[in-house]
């Protein structure tokens, strides 16, 4: 006879809970999105990332197109983190496969950001160094925290590339050289501070429970209720 008091152990990392707490947060965001929309603008997903905002003129044709990725976190985030160096990868992709488009790009997510280690700044995390860069209105190649934003991200690219590629699938062969090439590109001090300029950091931003009530407030307001 079996024992309803005995307790079931599970396996460590089956929770999915994370995962769809991601999902869901993408969707309110999503939705949020849409009902912000100005007449003339088109959102599309899942086409360049997450979520594309397309800016129109009067006539249709597009003007600008804002890419943005969304992620829920629980911890901080900064600029020697992989997946991070992964985000701005994508973007210089975007850049570089749609040359004749203007192009923003926006990370939004609930987290916060910290100071890198080893520190890329003596007295500032990296992250609000770019915030600093990419409002000044005379920014050239010679700035030195241009130049250390440049080699703190071509020092994470290189943690990506493997010496070795004789093993390498066709499409792992494809993903280095994206890699080199992205690394490669920052070399550009006008593509890079372009690119510092265009990129937007939107960190604690409201989980899903507050989006969702924001949603609600936006549709009773709507409706008249």
């Amino acid at each position: 006879m079996q024992n309803w008091h005995q307790v079931f152990n599970t396996i460590d990392g089956r929770d999915a809970w994370g995962t769809i707490r991601g999902y869901v947060y993408q969707v309110d965001v999503t939705i949020h999105r849409w009902l912000d929309l100005s007449e003339t603008d088109v959102l599309e997903l899942e086409r360049g990332e997450d979520i594309d905002i397309v800016h129109r003129d009067l006539k249709g044709d597009e003007l600008s197109r804002e890419l943005q990725q969304l992620k829920f976190r629980e911890g901080n985030l900064s600029l020697n983190r992989a997946e991070i160096i992964e985000i701005l990868k994508n973007y210089y992709l975007h850049r570089k496969n749609n040359a004749g488009h203007t192009l923003k790009f926006r990370f939004v997510t609930n987290s916060t950001y910290t100071t890198e280690k080893p520190a890329i700044f003596p007295s500032e995390k990296g992250i609000d160094a770019w915030y600093r860069l990419a409002k000044l209105q005379n920014l050239d190649a010679s700035n030195v925290d241009l130049i250390r934003i440049r080699q703190q991200l071509q020092l994470m690219i290189s943690k990506q590339i493997i010496p070795v590629t004789d093993k390498l699938t066709d499409a792992q062969k494809e993903e280095q050289q994206s890699w080199t090439d992205f690394s490669t590109y920052l070399d550009d001090a006008s593509e890079l501070i372009d690119f510092i300029k265009n990129f937007e950091w939107s960190f604690r931003n409201e989980d899903q429970n507050q989006v969702s009530k924001e949603i609600s407030a936006v549709l009773a307001g709507k409706h008249g209720k």
